[in-house]
């Protein structure tokens, strides 16, 4: 293999002038013609002093809009002195940049390709009479690439799910016990009122019959009469009593009757309160019951949907299945699924449809340190893998780009961190992206530590993605920007490769393809010991991706453990209250 960024016969300087621009800078041309550098030096310097004073450089649309200084100034060189070794422009160390919409905020639309040199992967010029290279199709690609995202999203989502499923049956159980509190408040509440209605009836019945004794005299001329109609009736000798002791048993006939009566009354307004509790526990009872109802439909509704996340989480391409039924929330790198995960989509359609270079990382640093070393590949770089991961997820917070797709293009950029020989950077540049090497470049250029290099990578690569201008402190005024949206639309922009969107898609699959059984088995959602690591080699052998006619093989799917389904409705439960009595 040709070492990277070697020129072969195919990148000519028409395509230079034609597509890339990227290597017109006067300090390039001064390289080719070494006995009027002095001169043409002088010349641009004189240039570039009479463009500054004829119109502000921001207002031209050459240089970003105002934004926070960072750091040092920087001073770039977009290519080394012609001289025996090759000279390297060290960027000041990366600091704390501004965040993304800090930077968007009030600036102008950016347009075109940023003018900053970029390499890319190696290539090999094609052989004399060779056939062209077919047509690439990048719906199988994204398509793959954004299933693999819904898939992760999917275990992300059964988490939530999963507690989902615990607060509604922590709801049920709830609710169950408000059924058996007002059961037993309902049955206390008819206790009482047996006693109230008891009470009231025997009132009831002493009044009567003390009413009945004083009407009819009976309870005094005939003691047997009076024992007959009332219990109170008394008589104090078996012929009756004279008419002194009658009229003194009238008065304590009185007195009797208006206790009883005091009684009665009182018994007649316990007995309402009674009628009011019995009211109230019936009506607790019914919402209880209905409360318990409508918990159970919950928990089957939160474990049906346990089942689909559960699929969807374990089942490749499940959900995006379930996204093209419409099922909701379901997503990929932020965008709703659709076409997305069609491989049959249009060229246009998958250019909108691949991951963008702005958004979330869908790996961890350590996940992707793990998917290296899982490879067998050796990093030759400045620091461990481990810290370099690192380094990309810590840029990627910086600067909105996606870390773990940025690492995926340095593994295609570097030959998974081999830098290998032949190339125009080599492991201490701690240039992970090709940053100011192309066709007609002698060097790339280099960055004082491994994290300041990821970083110029990513504020590059933010320049390219946002539509509008950004700071770039770590490479310098790049001209315009906004280019390109989503990875794929990098090729014959970043790199001159028409594959160079697939290559890094196909690297990106490879890690999500070893990320997903990982989370799989975070989640539970299979047993310990059913992930096996790929032996060393076997995931990843090189950048290339898949042929353009191949579709990429879908993750292996795996069942869950249990699959967990609806309880069993409880019938309502009721108890007889005591009828209302009348007073």
């Amino acid at each position: 293999m040709r070492g990277r960024w070697y020129i072969p016969a195919r990148r000519s300087r028409a395509w230079a002038s034609a597509e890339g621009r990227r290597c017109r800078s006067p300090v390039e041309y001064l390289n080719v013609v070494p006995s009027l550098r002095l001169t043409a030096a002088v010349a641009v310097t004189a240039l570039v002093g009479w463009l500054a004073a004829a119109a502000p450089a921001d207002a031209a649309g050459i240089l970003p809009g105002p934004t926070t200084t960072v750091g040092a100034p920087t001073t770039v060189t977009t290519a080394p002195p012609a001289t025996a070794a090759p000279s390297t422009t060290v960027a000041p160390p990366a600091t704390a940049a501004p965040t993304t919409a800090a930077k968007h905020a009030g600036s102008a639309p950016a347009t075109g390709v940023p003018a900053v040199p970029t390499g890319g992967p190696p290539t090999s010029a094609p052989a004399p009479g060779a056939p062209p290279a077919p047509q690439i199709d990048l719906g199988p690609s994204v398509a793959a690439v954004n299933t693999d995202l819904a898939q992760l999203a999917a275990i992300s989502s059964y988490g939530r799910v999963q507690a989902a499923v615990g607060a509604a049956e922590a709801q049920l159980t709830a609710a169950k016990a408000g059924v058996a509190a007002a059961l037993a408040n309902a049955a206390a509440v008819g206790v009482e009122h047996q006693i109230a209605a008891g009470r009231l009836a025997g009132a009831r019945n002493h009044m009567a019959g003390l009413a009945l004794a004083a009407y009819t005299g009976e309870a005094y001329a005939n003691p047997g009469a009076a024992q007959a109609l009332s219990p109170t009736g008394t008589v104090s000798t078996a012929g009756g009593i004279t008419p002194d002791v009658a009229a003194e048993q009238d008065v304590l006939l009185g007195i009797v009757v208006d206790q009883t009566e005091k009684v009665f009354t009182s018994a007649r307004a316990v007995l309402r309160d009674a009628d009011a509790a019995s009211a109230k526990a019936r009506a607790d009872v019914a919402a209880a019951n209905a409360a318990q109802a409508g918990a159970i439909q919950g928990v089957a509704n939160a474990k049906a949907a346990l089942v689909a996340a559960t699929r969807a989480a374990t089942v490749a391409g499940a959900a995006a299945q379930q996204a093209a039924a419409g099922a909701p929330g379901a997503s990929a790198g932020g965008a709703q699924l659709t076409s997305a995960t069609s491989p049959t989509m249009s060229e246009a359609q998958a250019a909108a449809d691949a991951p963008t270079i702005l958004g979330p990382s869908a790996a961890t640093g350590p996940e992707l340190a793990a998917w290296f070393d899982s490879t067998g590949h050796q990093a030759n770089t400045t620091v461990p893998i481990a810290q370099l991961a690192a380094d990309y997820v810590s840029a990627g917070t910086a600067t909105g780009v996606r870390a773990d797709l940025a690492f995926a293009q340095s593994i295609v950029e570097t030959g998974f961190f081999s830098f290998p020989a032949g190339g125009q950077l080599t492991a201490a540049d701690n240039n992970f992206a090709g940053i100011g090497a192309c066709d007609s470049c002698a060097h790339g250029w280099s960055f004082p530590d491994a994290l300041t290099g990821v970083t110029a990578q990513e504020q590059l690569l933010e320049a390219y993605a946002s539509p509008t201008k950004v700071a770039t402190p770590l490479v310098g005024p790049v001209g315009v920007g906004g280019c390109c949206a989503t990875w794929v639309l990098l090729a014959g922009k970043w790199a001159s490769s028409k594959r160079y969107g697939v290559e890094i898609l196909a690297i990106y699959k490879q890690i999500l393809d070893w990320v997903i059984p990982q989370r799989l088995l975070a989640a539970g959602l299979v047993p310990p010991g059913s992930v096996v690591p790929a032996p060393p080699g076997t995931e990843a052998s090189g950048p290339a991706g898949p042929p353009a006619t191949t579709q990429p093989a879908p993750t292996t799917q795996v069942a869950p453990a249990t699959s967990p389904a609806p309880p069993a409705a409880a019938p309502a439960t009721t108890v007889p209250l005591a009828p209302v009595a009348g007073g």
